[in-house]
């Protein structure tokens, strides 16, 4: 099975990517793009791609440590030129996993939108790390009702790796460092399942 995994970030409160019209030119923008493409055939292909901005925010208004506009001028790619990355892995691809699955398509799809692509993802397609996690890592609720909240990423990695999830300081790095992170606990959660 090819199965591409992906990790986005975005320029300002990550919130906003669900309360932003799609007009509003302080909504969220993609900021950090990170793809992970695995089969059985091949070794994984990993891609980290900071995205170039038409309007820089101030340093502050990057919450990506490591990433500010600096870094973006150096190491940006234009959007449409990101996006042209996904859709050419659109055809091969069988499953799409995220750690918080919803978001990271909500802006994939707002990026395929503001790059003038058509959304290349079915929705049928994304399965959400988090969302399988959650009974397994077993983080209580703090709400009337119980139940187990939704894992932080980190916390779910460690349950599943054993170790500390430690990201390096250099944001391509750290891209790719959440990468293998995901895929650790995607494959943890279907080790589990499997038993």
């Amino acid at each position: 099975m090819k199965t591409l995994i992906v990790h986005t970030d975005v320029t300002t409160d990550p919130k906003l990517v669900w309360r932003a019209k799609p007009d509003d030119p302080g909504r969220p923008r993609l900021l950090r793009l990170c793809l992970r493409l695995r089969s059985e055939t091949a070794p994984p292909g990993d891609r980290v791609l900071i995205i170039a901005q038409d309007a820089p925010a101030p340093l502050e208004g990057y919450p990506v440590p490591g990433i500010d506009g600096g870094y973006v001028a150096r190491h940006g790619v234009q959007l449409h030129d990101a996006m042209l990355v996904v859709a050419q892995l659109f055809p091969r691809i069988e499953r799409v996993v995220a750690y918080a699955a919803d978001f990271h398509r909500k802006v994939i799809e707002q990026a395929a939108a503001d790059a003038g692509l058509p959304w290349p993802f079915s929705k049928e397609l994304w399965w959400c790390a988090m969302r399988n996690a959650t009974d397994l890592v077993r983080v209580p609720r703090e709400a009337p009702g119980g139940g187990y909240a939704f894992p932080k990423m980190t916390v779910a990695y460690e349950h599943f790796s054993g170790q500390p999830l430690n990201l390096p300081a250099d944001p391509i790095a750290a891209g790719h460092a959440t990468l293998r992170a995901i895929e650790v606990i995607a494959r943890g959660i279907q080790e589990h399942r499997s038993l």
